[in-house]
């Protein structure tokens, strides 16, 4: 047995199921947490399964990235058989402490574990962090195959691994209701860049709400422009303009929503942006809105209280249990757009004080250390 340390340094590798470099609060926790193991001290590779992208391999803030390419994992649910073939070649090289897969929403991730499982002589602890939201699933094969999928390969993928870390209860309590995780599973919330608490900022001429996320219909951005509407029309606020940072499959859809109801002249579009530029929306928002009907955890809003900005977001997912910090406020599902737009009046108007927080937003060092001493633990009962 193998006796380890939380400060010993350990080789940490992770398996990634996308381009980790693009935007998105899963792709943006892969970074964080091997950035931060890398300043503690750790040897931390990132194997990225899914990307046709970037280099094969760079070192990258401390951590090194491995770029798998494969070119059918796009079309086969992200399943890449060439990170099994690379991970066999390269095994002594690589001879992790310990493993974290990354990701549920791709084949690659029990085909990850079943390698380690069964075909690599060497046993290693494995942790996985699924990010599992049940309906988070974009494409037409991912909600057709979606509950095949559970019962296939889902709860194998669990038994396979020692440890289950979800980002939220709401995650938890979904791992544990639909695929019957038992004795294995922790939650560890993510983290944000900044905590500043309601700092001074100046006012514009205008009320300024803020959306920054993809552009899927489950992501109710649609509930927002009719929340819009609802100001514009019905309430005659006219000082008041909407920005849509993002990208996805069902933005033509929003926009011929807000050209419907005669809002687009309100509302800003703008694409994915650079780090220096969302920080710089991030800042000139009043208002965070946020009306997923689904959320498994919602980096979004703990970014934007972080920051001092008031957020609004829907209960009955992740995202209620930011209603529980000062600055944050829900509403049921379905978003009621009259209900909304009394709220962000309301908020506007009163100003409130954003924070101080629990547990639930700190910042990503403290998160490391959390995985840091989950990874020990691992590695001492090896």
């Amino acid at each position: 047995m193998r006796i380890s340390l939380a400060r010993e340094s350990m080789r940490i590798l992770t398996l990634g199921s996308g381009e980790i470099l693009k935007p998105g609060g899963a792709n943006k926790f892969v970074v964080e947490i091997n950035r931060e193991l890398a300043r503690l001290g750790h040897r931390c590779t990132v194997i990225v399964t899914g990307s046709t992208e970037g280099p094969r391999d760079e070192a990258y803030d401390g951590f090194r990235i491995i770029r798998v390419k494969s070119f059918s994992s796009t079309l086969l649910y992200g399943m890449n058989l060439n990170v099994c073939r690379y991970i066999k070649r390269h095994y002594a090289e690589l001879d992790p402490d310990v493993v974290l897969i990354h990701g549920y929403h791709s084949l690659s991730s029990p085909l990850a574990a079943l390698l380690f499982r069964k075909f690599i002589a060497k046993r290693v602890p494995i942790a996985f962090t699924p990010h599992y939201d049940p309906l988070a699933r974009a494409t037409r094969l991912g909600k057709a195959f979606g509950g095949v999928y559970d019962w296939a390969f889902g709860e194998r993928i669990l038994r396979m691994v020692d440890v289950v870390v979800a980002d939220s209860d709401y995650e938890a309590n979904n791992l544990s209701r639909i695929l019957h995780v038992h004795g294995k599973l922790k939650t560890i919330p993510l983290g944000v860049d900044h905590l500043a608490q309601s700092p001074a900022r100046s006012r514009s001429s205008k009320k300024r709400l803020l959306y920054l996320g993809y552009l899927l219909e489950y992501k109710g951005v649609q509930d927002i422009i009719r929340s819009l509407h609802e100001l514009v029309f019905v309430r005659g606020v006219v000082d008041v303009e909407l920005t849509i940072v993002g990208e996805g499959s069902f933005k033509q859809p929003l926009v011929r929503e807000a050209e419907n109801l005669k809002v687009n002249d309100f509302i800003k579009w703008r694409p994915f942006l650079s780090h220096s530029e969302y920080l710089q929306e991030m800042n000139n928002a009043d208002i965070l809105v946020h009306l997923s009907r689904s959320e498994a955890y919602g980096l979004i809003v703990a970014e934007a209280l972080g920051m001092g900005i008031p957020a609004i977001v829907t209960k009955g997912t992740a995202l209620e249990e930011f209603t529980k910090e000062p600055g944050c406020y829900g509403v049921d599902l379905p978003a009621d757009p009259s209900k909304v737009a009394d709220l962000i009046l309301w908020i506007y108007q009163s100003r409130p004080q954003v924070g101080p927080f629990s547990r639930k937003i700190r910042q990503w060092n403290m998160v490391a250390r959390d995985y840091e001493r989950t990874f020990a633990d691992l590695t001492n009962t090896i």
